[in-house]
């Protein structure tokens, strides 16, 4: 699955309505997906006391569907609109929502109060994946609320926490704690890296109208995360009448002085892959430990004898001498085959751009 930043989503986002798929159409999308998400999460949602929490954004025009779909179709006990901004602040497709909820009769409010404290789903549409920087003003203080202010609720983030960002891991400033979040389309950077992927809760990826084939098959967005999916075909059946000499020879470099287990792990890890032979090439005083740890593992001195070998792997407890840099890099650069690379070996890794590497 594709990740992106905020500027991609941008993009995304401005392909698809520009193929057809106004803006409008997008937001009712995306409320919905979270409507679907607060039925499936909290059933019966008509026990629950809901308060939506609603920026001048986007976001905030997402928060306003979920709004009318529960309100209009008496889906949850209660349901209460909080606005960080004076309606006449409110612009375009947020705009338009707004006057849609005012029209289904929804009350909207300025503050949160008293009775709101009682809520069991705080639902925060803030800030989306576009903000930058802390929070300011009324809307700091509705997320300083979010996490203080409603003690039996759970909250459910949409499309990010406010204000946590979409691009690095760490964020300016206090951001809301979601214990669930609806992201759309794909998820975002920020979204998948520590400290900031601990404070989603359960990320769940929602579509709302862009094509998947629009984000896989563009070459610009090249960050990924890996799905159960991606490995199914990897571990094909094994022929009844097959031998160790079928299925590949890996050459792992790897384990130094201290770090033999390292070596052996990845030796055996690479067997359980599938791998008909593994040989480990490690610090020749390391050799005895691994040849005994792991008796059908094959064992040479670095660097190892590259002939024949289908896959290299490289880097786990190899150390970070200029010896084991230097091999590093020179196997990167030179051998043919196929490289993973990891653990000691990211550390001098170029990054990502060569036909060959795969990291």
């Amino acid at each position: 699955m594709k990740v992106l930043t905020a500027d991609q989503m941008r993009e995304v986002d401005r392909i698809t309505v520009e193929a057809g798929v106004p803006g409008l159409v997008l937001m009712e999308n995306a409320g919905l997906r979270v409507v679907e998400f607060l039925q499936e999460r909290f059933a019966p949602l008509e026990n629950h006391r809901i308060v939506i929490l609603c920026g001048k954004g986007n976001n905030g025009g997402d928060g306003f569907v979920i709004a009318r779909q529960i309100f209009m179709r008496r889906l949850a006990a209660a349901v209460h609109v909080v606005l960080a901004c004076e309606p006449g602040e409110l612009r375009g497709d947020a705009a338009a929502n707004y006057e849609m909820l005012a029209f289904a009769g929804c009350p909207v409010h300025l503050e949160v109060t008293a009775e709101m404290h009682a809520a069991t789903i705080v639902v925060d549409a803030l800030l989306g994946t576009g903000v930058r920087g802390a929070a300011a003003g009324r809307v700091a203080e509705l997320i300083h609320e979010i996490n203080t202010g409603f003690p039996a609720a759970k909250v459910v983030a949409v499309d990010i926490p406010s204000g946590l960002s979409s691009d690095e891991p760490f964020s300016e400033g206090e951001w809301a704690r979601a214990d669930y979040t609806v992201t759309f389309t794909a998820p975002k950077v920020g979204q998948t890296l520590p400290p900031g992927c601990d404070h989603m809760g359960e990320l769940r990826v929602a579509a709302i109208g862009t094509p998947q084939r629009l984000i896989e098959d563009d070459d610009r967005f090249w960050l990924s995360i890996s799905e159960a999916a991606d490995f199914r075909g990897l571990l094909a059946p094994r022929a009844p009448g097959g031998h160790k000499g079928a299925y590949g020879h890996v050459l792992a470099m790897a384990g130094s002085f201290g770090k033999t287990g390292a070596a052996a792990m990845c030796g055996l890890a690479a067997l359980r892959s599938g791998a008909g032979l593994v040989t480990v090439a490690s610090a020749r005083e390391a050799i005895p430990v691994i040849a005994g740890h792991a008796p059908e593992l094959m064992t040479e001195v670095l660097p190892g004898n590259a002939d024949g070998k289908d896959v290299i792997a490289i880097g786990p407890g190899l150390g970070a001498s200029e010896e084991a840099q230097a091999l590093i890099r020179k196997v990167v650069a030179e051998y043919p085959q196929p490289v993973v690379a990891d653990a000691d070996a990211l550390w001098p890794m170029p990054l990502p751009g060569g036909d060959r590497l795969r990291v």
